[in-house]
This record gives C-alpha cells, structure tokens and sequence, in this order.
C-alpha cells in the first residue's frame, strides 16, 4: 500500500503548490488597474488598459509603474506626433495628470516633474546633486520588457511610430544617478493567461481529491 500512499500525498502536495500559485494570482489581480481598465492586445501582449486617447491608426503605449501597481495608457495617432504630444493627449482624455514644466528658447521643451492617476502617484523630490533626491525616469522600450533611457532627447523630441513604449517610474539618484537604464523599471500590467486559470482549476481538483480519499497505512 505504500505506492498508494505516497500517490495521494504526491498529489496533495501538487495541488497545494497550485493553490499557492492561484493565490498569487488572486493577490497580482487585486493589483492590478482600476475597473475601467480593459484587456487589450498590443505588441502581441494582452495587457489591462486604462484607456485610449486620440484617434488614428497608430498606436502607442504609456506605462506608467506607481510602485505598487501598474498602469497602462493607450494614445492613437496619424501623421507625426511626439511622447509629450501622447502624454498631454492622455492628460486631457482621462483620469492621468501629468505635472510639467515647460522651458521655452532656446530649450522649447517639457520637464516632467509628476504623475498621478488616483491615489497613485509619483513625483520628483529633493534637489539637484542631492543623493536622496527622487526624480520620475522616462524609459523607451520596443517590446515592453527592456528599457532604455533617451540620453540625446526628451519627450518632445522622441517622434513616435506605431507600436512605440514609453516607460516611467520612480528613481533615486543615490542608487543609479542619472542613469541609461532604470533601476525600477517599469512592468507592463499583463493580463493572466487562460491556461494558467485552467492549472489552478486543475490544483483545486487534485487538492479536493486528495483531501476525499482516506490515508492507506502500510500493511
């Protein structure tokens, strides 16, 4: 009876990993954006989206990483446009806010100094040279999982093309300075795949059988 035993508690014990994967799950849902948010496909990925802005037939992708969640903003466009162009049409369409300075000539550009969606929000803080300063990082991406910074432009002078990432999370200067690549880089807000649903409905039954079938003691 021994193989009997060890079968039942093989499976038990796979249908409790299973079940500490579906609560993972469950916590990484409630993260996830507000209700509003949509599934959408973009770059082959289905990630939440808060919702679009502008009109077109190109596309873009902000994502903006408040530290405890993850956000993703859509924004749509014919003919040229610009990141700020992206992030000023987001601000107006929704509930982003985007908080800027803006130098003009010879500069003619947007310092982003924060961004807040809700109760989520980031924003630069401290001062220049101060080790302990915060400052929001600005990352372009082209497939949502590396991210790079635009060291020769900003926002106003990255021009957009179909299928573009723009990144943005909150930095300390004292753990990377003023550096190329984030040390928090933002996570695109991916949408659970249907077979990883069915592996915790697998987990749960293995769990319940092992559960209703008694122990076999050795004979």
């Amino acid at each position: 009876m021994l193989a009997t035993e060890i079968r039942f508690t093989g499976a038990r014990k796979l249908g409790q990993l299973g079940v500490a994967v579906c609560l993972f799950m469950v916590i990484g849902l409630a993260n996830l954006p507000s209700a509003q948010a949509a599934a959408v496909v973009f770059d082959g990925k289905t990630i939440e989206l808060e919702y679009w802005a502008g009109s077109g037939s190109n596309q873009a992708v902000v994502v903006v990483d408040f530290g405890s969640v993850s956000k993703a903003y859509g924004y749509k466009w014919d003919g040229s446009a610009t990141s700020w162009d992206m992030l000023d049409a987001i601000d107006v369409a929704g509930s982003l806010d985007v908080t800027s300075t803006y130098f003009p000539y010879p500069l003619l550009a947007h310092l982003i100094n924060g961004l807040t969606d809700g109760s989520d929000s980031i924003a630069e803080s401290g001062y220049f040279g101060d080790p302990n300063s915060n400052y929001t990082g600005y990352w372009n991406s082209t497939d949502g999982m590396a991210w790079t910074s635009p060291y020769d432009y900003g926002v106003d002078g990255r021009n957009l093309t179909d299928g573009d990432w723009d990144g943005w999370s909150l930095e300390n200067t004292g753990q990377t300075g003023f550096d190329f690549t984030p040390h928090n880089p933002p996570t695109v807000p991916l949408v659970p795949e249907p077979a990883t649903a069915g592996i915790c409905l697998l987990s749960l039954a293995m769990l319940g059988r092992s559960w209703q079938r008694p122990r076999i003691g050795l004979n």
